[in-house]
C-alpha cells in the first residue's frame, strides 16, 4: 500500500492501480479495516480524466503541440495533425486538398491555418484550418525551409536556401506582396517568432544573437545585448507591453527580459542549478516562470526579474507550461508522465493530473470553458480533467486563519475551528456537506486551544489563554467562564463520555468542569505543563501527556495515579484511547508509542517511526485496526496496529498539519494543516465503491 500511495502522489494511475489489485481485500470484513486500499480505490478513480483522445504520437524525445482555438482543440505532431469538436468531442474529419506527390504540410493550428508547401515550385498555399478553404498562394524566390505566421494571421516569415546561406522572406498575406528580405545568414537553427500583437518579429540565431524588426515594413529594431556566446537562446514574447525574454541555453544559467522602446534589459542569474526550458510569461505579462534544472518552477517579477516564489513538487524534468486564461492558474508538465496544477497567489500544488503511462508530458492546454484542461503525451494520448474537481480536491474548508486543531460533531456533520476574521478571533462551526456556515462565535481571546464536541452532540467547548468557553448547540448561548491569569499556549480538553464533564489543563493543573453546576475544581497537579488529555471511552482513566515527554494515567474516580512513564524526547502533544479501551497512543517528536491499558497502568508495546518531523497528532479507526498520524512533515500516515507497519502515506497539505481525526463510520480522515484548508480523505464502503461506474471515456 505504501507504493501505491506513492504512485498515486506522482499520478501513475495505472501503477496504483495494478498494485492495489495485488492487494485486494479478500472480504467485506477486510475491506473495512483497510482505510488506506478503500482510500487509494476511491482516490485513482477521482483523480482519473474525465475523457481520453487518441492524438498524435511522437517519437519520445519529442514533443507534440496542444492548441485550443474557439471551439476547436488541434494536436500538432510532427507531420500530422488532429482536432476534435469542444462542443461534442467529436473528432473532425480534417481532409486535406490532394495535391502533387512533392507537397507537404506545414501546421500552424494557432492561427487556424495550414500551408501546402511545394519546394519544387517554390510556393506555399494557404489554407484555413479545419474546412481547408484555399487561401492565397505565395510564390517565392528560393525554396522554403520552415515559416511562421503572424497572430493576426496577415504577415508570413518564411526561411528560404539559397546557394550558401539562408534569408528570411517577410510576406503580406492579406495584399499577397513581400514585404522584404532579412539579410544573409549561414545560421541553418534559425528561431521565428511574431510578437502577440503581429507588429513584431523575433529572430534567435545559433550564434547566441537575437535580432528584432517591424514585422510590416522589416525596419529593424533595437535588439538586445547576447546572454551566449554560441548556441541558439530561447525567446518568448510578453503578452502585453514590449518585452521579450531571453533564456541562454548553453550554460543554462540567465534570463534577460528586453524593452526594445526603452532598451533596458533586466538579467536574472540561476542561483544554483540553472535553467531549463520551458519558460513562460503570464496572461498580463507580471509573471515569468521558468523550469529549473532541479525539477522545479521559479517564478519572476516580469518587470525586474527579481524571483518572488518557488514551486517544487515535480520529480523529473519540466516539460511544459501553460496558464489559465486568467492567470491563477498554472499547469506543468514533466517527463515523470504527470501534470501538476498549482494556485500562483498561494504558490501550492493544487492536483496531480497522471495516467500517462511512461509517455512524458509533451505539452497542456487550458480550455475556453474554463472548466477544463488538457494534457498530451508524446504517445499521442490526450487526457481532459475537470477543472473544478480538481481545484475543490479533498478540500473541506480553505483559507482558515490562525487554528491548527478542529473538532468534528458526534453525527459527523458540523465541524468547528479557529478563525481569524477582519481582525478578530472567532470559532465557527460549519455544516460538512453543505460547507454553510452555521455558528460564528466571537472569543473572549486570541489563542484557542483544543476544541471538543460533547458526545451527545449537545455543547461545543473550547480553551482559551484566560477562560474555559462553552457553546450551547441548542439555545445558541455562549458562556465564557474566567480561569485567572493562566498564558500557557495551548490547553487540550476532553468531555467525559457520558457529557456530564470537561476535563482541560490550566497549566500544570489538570481541571474538571461540571456541566450541570458549571462548577470548577482541580483534579490533580502534574508539576509539568500539560499538553495533551483523553478519557477512556468507558470514562474510567484519563491519559495526561506533559510537556517534558511523560504520559501518565489516572483512576478518574478515585484521583489515583496508576502509572507514568517516558514516552518522548519532548512534549507529548497528543494521547488517544483505542474504543474498546486495551490501548493508548501518543504521539511527539518524530515518534509515535503504542500502550496496552492493563490495571496497574501503561505498558510500552510498540514505537512506530517514519515520520520526518513533529507529530501533533494521532487518532484511532473505530475498530482499532489503523492508526492515523500527523506530522509537520506535511504528510499524513496510515499504521497497522497489529504490527506497526506503515501502510499508506496521505499527501496533500502545503505545510504543517496540526490535527487529525476519523469518522465515526470509519470511512473518512479529517485533517488540519497550518496552511489555513481542513480536508477530508474518503473512503467509501465496498459497495459503493464497486458500484461507481469508471469516469474515463476515449475516443
Amino acid at each position: 500500500m505504501k507504493l501505491a500511495s506513492e504512485a498515486l502522489r506522482d499520478g501513475a494511475l495505472a501503477r496504483a492501480q495494478k498494485l492495489l489489485s495485488r492487494h485486494q481485500p479478500r472480504n467485506d470484513q477486510d475491506a473495512s479495516s483497510a482505510f488506506e486500499w478503500r482510500y487509494l480505490q476511491h482516490s485513482v478513480r477521482e483523480r482519473a480524466a474525465t475523457r481520453t483522445l487518441t492524438g498524435v504520437s511522437v517519437p519520445s524525445w519529442h514533443s507534440g503541440t496542444l492548441v485550443c482555438v474557439g471551439e476547436t482543440l488541434y494536436n500538432v505532431g510532427d507531420d500530422k495533425i488532429r482536432a476534435w469538436d469542444l462542443t461534442n468531442w467529436a473528432q473532425l474529419p480534417l481532409a486535406p486538398p490532394s495535391a502533387a506527390g512533392s507537397v507537404h504540410w506545414w501546421w500552424h493550428p494557432r492561427q487556424e491555418i495550414a500551408l501546402a508547401v511545394d519546394p519544387t515550385n517554390h510556393t506555399l498555399t494557404v489554407y484555413d484550418l479545419p474546412n481547408f478553404k484555399r487561401g492565397s498562394v505565395v510564390q517565392l524566390r528560393l525554396a522554403p525551409i520552415w515559416a511562421a505566421i503572424s497572430p493576426d494571421r496577415r504577415m508570413l516569415a518564411v526561411k528560404v536556401q539559397d546557394t550558401h546561406a539562408q534569408r528570411i522572406v517577410v510576406w503580406d498575406l492579406i495584399q499577397n506582396i513581400e514585404r522584404g528580405v532579412i539579410g544573409e545568414q549561414t545560421d541553418k537553427d534559425t528561431q521565428m517568432l511574431f510578437s502577440p500583437d503581429s507588429t513584431v518579429l523575433a529572430l534567435a540565431y545559433q550564434n547566441g544573437a537575437v535580432g528584432l524588426w517591424d514585422a510590416h515594413t522589416v525596419a529593424p529594431l533595437p535588439s538586445p545585448p547576447k546572454v551566449q556566446d554560441e548556441g541558439r537562446p530561447e525567446i518568448t514574447f510578453s503578452p502585453i507591453g514590449h518585452r521579450l525574454a531571453i533564456a541562454n541555453t548553453l550554460e543554462h544559467d540567465r534570463v534577460m527580459a528586453w524593452d526594445w522602446v526603452t532598451r533596458e534589459s533586466f538579467l536574472f542569474r540561476y542561483p544554483g542549478s540553472g535553467f531549463n526550458e520551458p519558460f513562460a510569461f503570464s496572461p498580463n505579462g507580471k509573471l515569468l516562470v521558468t523550469a529549473s534544472i532541479d525539477d522545479s518552477l521559479v517564478l519572476l517579477d516580469a518587470r525586474t526579474m527579481q524571483q518572488i516564489g518557488t514551486l517544487r513538487g515535480h520529480h523529473a524534468a519540466i516539460t511544459a507550461l501553460a496558464f489559465s486564461s486568467d492567470g491563477n492558474l498554472l499547469a506543468s508538465g514533466s517527463m515523470a508522465a504527470c501534470a501538476k496544477l498549482w494556485d500562483l497567489s498561494s504558490q501550492r500544488e493544487i492536483a496531480t493530473m497522471g495516467g500517462h503511462g511512461y509517455n512524458l508530458i509533451g505539452d497542456l492546454s487550458f480550455l475556453p470553458d474554463g472548466q477544463t484542461v488538457a494534457t498530451l503525451s508524446s504517445g499521442g494520448e490526450v487526457k481532459v480533467w475537470d477543472l473544478p474537481n480538481m481545484l475543490k480536491g479533498n478540500a473541506l474548508l480553505t483559507n482558515l486563519m490562525g487554528g491548527f486543531r478542529f473538532a468534528i460533531s458526534p453525527d459527523g456533520r458540523s465541524v468547528a475551528a479557529q478563525d481569524f476574521e477582519q481582525g478578530k478571533n472567532k470559532v465557527r462551526i460549519w455544516d460538512r456537506f453543505t460547507r454553510r456556515e452555521i455558528h460564528s462565535i466571537p472569543t473572549s481571546q486570541s489563542a484557542v486551544g483544543d476544541l471538543a464536541f460533547a458526545p451527545n452532540g449537545s455543547a461545543l467547548a473550547w480553551v482559551t489563554a484566560k477562560t474555559l468557553e462553552i457553546f450551547d448547540l441548542h439555545s445558541g448561548r455562549h458562556e465564557p467562564m474566567p480561569l485567572g491569569d493562566d498564558y500557557s499556549s495551548f490547553k487540550p480538553i476532553a468531555f467525559s463520555p457520558d457529557s456530564q464533564e470537561i476535563a482541560f489543563s490550566s497549566h500544570t493543573n489538570l481541571m474538571l468542569c461540571e456541566l450541570k453546576s458549571r462548577q470548577l475544581r482541580p483534579f490533580t497537579s502534574c508539576g509539568q505543563e500539560i499538553d495533551a488529555l483523553a478519557y477512556s471511552r468507558d470514562g474510567t482513566l484519563l491519559a495526561v501527556g506533559l510537556d517534558n515527554g511523560a504520559i501518565s494515567l489516572w483512576d478518574r474516580r478515585s484521583g489515583r495515579k496508576l502509572s507514568e512513564a517516558q514516552a518522548h524526547m519532548s512534549i507529548t502533544a497528543c494521547v488517544t484511547f483505542s474504543k474498546d479501551g486495551k490501548w493508548l497512543a501518543s504521539c511527539g517528536t518524530l515518534t509515535i508509542k503504542l500502550w496496552r491499558v492493563t490495571r496497574n497502568g501503561l505498558e510500552d508495546y510498540r514505537t512506530l517511526e517514519g515520520h520526518a518531523g513533529f507529530i501533533p497528532a494521532v487518532a484511532f479507526s473505530p475498530d482499532g485496526k489503523r492508526l492515523v498520524s500527523a506530522s509537520s512533515d506535511k504528510t499524513l500516515k496510515l499504521w497497522d496496529t497489529a504490527d506497526g507497519i506503515e501502510v499508506g502515506t496521505l499527501d496533500g497539505h502545503s505545510a504543517w498539519i496540526g490535527d487529525v481525526e476519523f469518522s465515526r463510520d470509519g470511512n473518512t480522515i479529517f485533517s488540519i494543516g497550518v496552511d489555513g484548508t481542513l480536508r477530508t480523505w474518503e473512503a467509501p464502503p465496498l459497495d459503493k465503491l464497486y458500484a461507481r461506474a469508471a469516469p474515463a471515456s476515449t475516443r
